[in-house]
């Protein structure tokens, strides 16, 4: 049996990649729309932080795509069909923001972030550095959303 590459081709990346595109997308789109939602401003405000910094990630990752004669980059931005793309649907399916919220920081977001860990421990520098460049900081930066989150619950519940 042949032994398997070190490494992930470029297929695979582009899988990758074009799902989270399509994740952060997402994650943009409905936070954006919960923000302009009635409902409690402070929730508000922090949903419409979360989109904004979702937005850029996407862009981000959108990026990141590889370019190569014959591949539609738009093609590659899909549903993952993954553990994050079902908990944002189940996220997306609640009515209220305090069912979202909780969605948002207790499912998809620590999901999201093992993802990029998942990914960042497997990336090799050589062939994957643009992808490496950002993963660190949207970890960072997703980690920090989920805290600001609970202590918004926490506040919610007082």
């Amino acid at each position: 049996m042949p032994e398997a590459a070190p490494w992930r081709t470029i297929d695979e990346l582009a899988r990758a990649v074009g799902g989270y595109c399509w994740l952060e997308s997402r994650i943009f789109a409905l936070t954006g729309s919960w923000a302009s939602d009635d409902g409690d401003p402070t929730v508000r405000v922090f949903f419409s932080e979360v989109s904004a910094r979702h937005a850029g990630w996407a862009a981000q990752w959108r990026d990141r795509l590889p370019v190569r004669a014959g591949v539609d980059l738009d093609a590659l931005v899909v549903d993952p069909d993954d553990g994050v793309s079902h908990s944002l649907a189940a996220c997306q399916s609640q009515t209220t923001a305090a069912g979202r919220l909780d969605g948002l920081i207790s499912g998809v977001l620590p999901l999201l972030m093992e993802s990029y860990r998942t990914l960042l421990d497997g990336a090799f520098l050589v062939n994957e550095a643009p992808v490496i460049e950002i993963l660190g900081p949207m970890v960072w930066s997703g980690e920090r959303e989920v805290d600001s989150g609970q202590k918004l619950v926490k506040l919610e519940m007082k």
